[in-house]
């Protein structure tokens, strides 16, 4: 009969069974959602060493729990409390803990009053102005205005480029990826991106293969660009990539900001900010992590973390760079950034 509690004073994980040999066997949705890398059936023994896992399993056998390291930089660690049947394992509990003292701060969601905010700011309300812009611009239509006829109408396709963004967002943020997950460059993807925007400035250096789809990529990397230009005068981006034994690493260098990237742009042709939240929750997603650095000249460096693709240990498959087409949501991004930056680079 457990006598003391403590132990889970500061899990924020969810519910997530694992074998005596530390396979995962089961997790629930939310765990799924939370934490998709850590639910895979060979989280814990891909990530791992043997000796580690093998001393973990000695202390369960004995029906002590086990505490392992999982994140250092979020102060995450995991633990594992054996479930015992005649002196037998027969199954572990595992919990993701917190060591900080508040982990809302770690794990900031949104409250329903602030999703319905952003839905009325980013959906309702740029409808209602698309619907009021199409009555302006049937009437000048009518006039014969050509010139303002395209200017109307390059309004209404930002604003509905904004909502389409929006809505992919949406679907990124959810999880859904169920214990499999498709891999792809991030190299030909910020490629992409330096070829089409002149304000980007990027030399890839070897292949960077992130747990990412392309298409959610090219969202997240078009989230933190825009959260650069929008607070500069002219905009200025250098990325860099490097990969090693401990994953992939993503770096946005801007030019002198005119605004701190902890202040929202609430202009309402400053486009999409959610800030940093959006970047980091996708990220976590994917098993990385966001952090932002300021810089002496006034910009600052965006940086992305993705851990390392273990190839035979994991649900990944690879895609071909070269054997897939834009989708919208990739070509709609593009132009949105195209349209936000049009005489400022």
């Amino acid at each position: 009969m457990i006598q003391d509690y403590a132990k889970f004073d500061r899990v924020v994980a969810p519910v997530i069974i694992a074998s005596p040999e530390l396979r995962m066997i089961y997790a629930n949705p939310y765990a799924v959602r939370v934490f998709p890398f850590l639910s895979a059936p060979a989280a814990l023994i891909s990530r791992f060493e043997s000796a580690d896992l093998e001393q973990g399993i000695r202390m369960l056998k004995q029906g002590e729990i086990c505490i392992l390291p999982y994140e250092e930089s979020l102060h995450l660690s995991i633990l594992l409390e054996p479930v015992l049947l005649d002196g037998e394992l027969i199954y572990v509990c595992v919990y993701v803990v917190s060591d900080s003292e508040d982990p809302n701060t770690i794990f900031p969601f949104l409250a329903d009053g602030e999703l319905l905010k952003f839905l009325r700011d980013e959906v309702a309300n740029p409808t209602n102005i698309i619907l009021s812009q199409l009555k302006i611009m049937e009437s000048i239509i009518l006039r014969g205005d050509t010139e303002r006829s395209l200017a109307a109408l390059k309004m209404i396709r930002t604003r509905m480029l904004r909502m389409s963004l929006f809505y992919a967002r949406m679907e990124d943020c959810s999880g859904k990826h169920s214990n499999n997950c498709e891999v792809f460059d991030a190299a030909h993807v910020l490629l992409e991106f330096e070829h089409n925007h002149k304000f980007i400035k990027y030399k890839p250096s070897q292949t960077c293969y992130v747990p990412l789809e392309r298409s959610s990529q090219v969202l997240l990397y078009t989230d933190v660009l825009t959260s650069l230009i929008f607070r500069q005068d002219k905009p200025s981006v250098t990325i860099t990539s490097s990969c090693d034994s401990n994953g992939v690493t993503i770096e946005f260098i801007s030019g002198p900001l005119n605004k701190p990237i902890d202040v929202p742009c609430d202009d309402e042709y400053d486009g999409i900010d959610l800030g940093m939240f959006s970047v980091r929750r996708r990220a976590e997603l994917a098993g990385g992590n966001v952090s932002v650095k300021k810089e002496a000249r006034g910009g600052v460096t965006v940086t992305l973390k993705f851990p390392p693709v273990h190839w035979l240990l994991s649900n990944y498959y690879l895609s071909d760079p070269e054997g897939e087409k834009s989708t919208p949501v990739e070509c709609h991004a593009h132009e949105y950034l195209m349209l936000m930056t049009e005489g400022n680079c």
